[in-house]
C-alpha cells in the first residue's frame, strides 16, 4: 500500500536491522505504527518462530496490519539459512498480507527474497520502500489547501456576480402578474360590451319581426353568456396558478444562488468596512484596518489587531 498505517516487523530485537528500520520510518513518516514481532533469525528455533510470527500477523484482527516486513542484518550463508528453508518459504507464499523481504546485505540472496512480494537490498532500503515521504505529502496538502482556498473564493465572487446580474435582469413576477390581471379585466370588459351589443342588435331585430315568442332565444343567449363567463373565470384561475408556480421557481433559484444560503450554513462574508470589497485572504488587509463580517443574522464591524498569513 502507498500509505500504510500499521506495519508488522518480523526480526530480532538484538540486531542493527530493527534500529535502522525504526530510524528511517520515524524520519520519513512518523504517523505509521510499527509492531515488532520478535523472533530468532538464526539457529534451531528460528524457523518455527518465523513461521509462527507470519501466521500471527495474518490472523491478528484487533488492529490489522497493512503489510509485513521480514528482515535481518547480514551474515554468513549459515546465519541466513533459516530464510532458505521450505517452511518459511511456504509461510510467506500463504500470507494474505503483502510481505517485503530484506535479508542481509545487497549481495545476499535467499529463497525468501524470491517468494516475497517485494525484495529490498537492506533493512534501511526496505524502510524507505514501505513508507511515503512525509515532507512530500505535507507539500502536496499545502498545495491542495491553497488551491481549495482560491477556488472557494472565486466561486463566491462568481455567485455574487451572478446574483447581481439576475437581479438586474429579472422583473418581479408580481409586476407581470398585475399586467396580466389588468389585461384579463380589459378582455372581460370587451366581452361584456360585445355581448351587450349582440343583445341590443337582437332586440332591435325582434322589434321589427313578429315572432311567436323571444323567450327561447333570450334563454339561449343568457346560457351562452353564462358559459363564456365561467370559461373566463377558469382561464383566469389557471393563469394565476401558472404565474404563482413560475414565481415560486424563480424565487427558489434566487435563494439557491444567494450568498445568504451560504451564510445559513455557518459561513461568513468578510469585507473591507471602508470600501465594501469582499476579502479572500489575509494579505488584502492590514493591522488597524476596519473589517465588516456578514453573518446569517446581522453583521459585525471590527478592527484588525493581528494578521496571520497562511503560506
Amino acid at each position: 500500500p502507498a500509505m500504510p498505517s500499521h506495519i508488522a516487523v518480523i526480526t530480532s530485537t538484538q540486531g542493527a536491522a530493527i534500529r535502522d528500520v525504526i530510524s528511517v520510518v520515524r524520519r520519513r513518516f512518523p504517523a505509521v505504527r510499527l509492531s515488532i514481532l520478535p523472533v530468532q533469525v538464526q539457529g534451531e528455533e528460528s524457523v518455527a518462530q518465523i513461521v509462527e510470527a507470519l501466521r500471527f500477523a495474518n490472523l491478528y484482527r484487533k488492529d490489522p496490519f497493512d503489510l509485513v516486513l521480514l528482515t535481518r542484518g547480514g551474515g554468513s550463508l549459515e546465519d541466513l539459512w533459516s530464510f532458505n528453508t521450505e517452511p518459511v518459504a511456504r509461510a510467506i507464499s500463504a500470507s494474505r498480507l503483502p510481505i517485503v523481504a530484506a535479508i542481509g546485505h545487497e549481495s545476499d540472496v535467499s529463497i525468501s527474497d524470491f517468494v516475497a512480494d517485494l525484495r529490498a537490498p537492506t533493512p534501511s532500503a526496505a524502510a524507505e520502500l514501505i513508507t511515503p515521504d512525509g515532507e512530500v505529502i505535507t507539500d502536496q496538502l499545502n498545495s491542495l489547501k491553497r488551491r481549495l482556498k482560491l477556488s472557494v473564493g472565486q466561486k463566491m465572487q462568481d455567485d455574487l456576480r451572478e446574483v447581481g446580474h439576475l437581479k438586474r435582469r429579472l422583473r418581479h413576477p408580481a409586476h407581470h402578474l398585475n399586467e396580466l390581471t389588468q389585461r384579463l379585466d380589459d378582455l372581460e370588459g370587451r366581452l361584456n360590451r360585445s355581448v351587450q351589443n349582440i343583445l341590443s342588435r337582437g332586440q332591435s331585430r325582434l322589434s321589427t319581426v313578429h315572432l311567436p315568442s323571444p323567450t327561447a332565444a333570450l334563454a339561449s343567449r343568457r346560457q351562452r353568456l353564462a358559459n363564456l363567463q365561467e370559461k373566463l373565470k377558469i382561464v383566469e384561475q389557471n393563469h394565476r396558478r401558472d404565474m404563482q408556480a413560475r414565481f415560486a421557481r424563480v424565487s427558489g433559484k434566487l435563494d439557491a444562488l444567494s450568498p445568504l444560503a451560504t451564510l445559513q450554513r455557518g459561513f461568513a462574508i468578510v469585507s473591507n468596512a471602508e470600501t465594501g470589497k469582499v476579502l479572500l485572504n489575509s494579505e488584502e488587509i492590514n493591522t488597524g484596518d476596519r473589517i465588516k463580517t456578514r453573518l446569517n443574522k446581522g453583521s459585525v464591524v471590527a478592527t484588525v489587531i493581528e494578521r496571520e498569513d497562511t503560506p
